[in-house]
């Protein structure tokens, strides 16, 4: 069990609501981004939390590109963050670009996928 603490935090979307807490013991070593995390959201599903890991060359641009469409044609609520920082693409245990991260998983590495592929890694 972790310790919960609302860290006073929110963000509003229209009528939703985004409420923080820093969960005591979740620190994952030296890595603190899974520290504050989105708890639950009122008035709407999660949002998906997409990020493409790579230096920016054309098949990571590819891929961005691959996952705005699949989001797009799923409609669901996402944010699409590009992640270009290479101590930051190590932490997530990635050693081959492109790379693709729903939700804190990377669900691909090294290759650029087909659309429906991507469909199926976003949804």
């Amino acid at each position: 069990p972790f310790a919960a603490e609302h860290a006073g935090d929110q963000e509003h979307h229209g009528n939703e609501q985004n409420y923080y807490f820093h969960f005591a013991g979740c620190d994952n070593g030296n890595d603190k981004r899974n520290n504050l995390r989105t708890v639950f959201r009122i008035g709407a599903e999660m949002r998906k939390e997409i990020k493409i890991l790579g230096t920016g060359c054309p098949k990571c641009i590819r891929l961005a590109e691959l996952a705005e469409e699949a989001a797009i044609e799923l409609g669901i609520d996402y944010k699409l963050e590009k992640v270009t920082d290479i101590s930051d693409i190590i932490s997530y245990g990635v050693m081959l670009t492109p790379a693709l991260v729903v939700d804190g998983d990377v669900k691909i590495s090294g290759s650029v996928p087909s659309i429906e592929q991507m469909i199926e890694y976003i949804k």
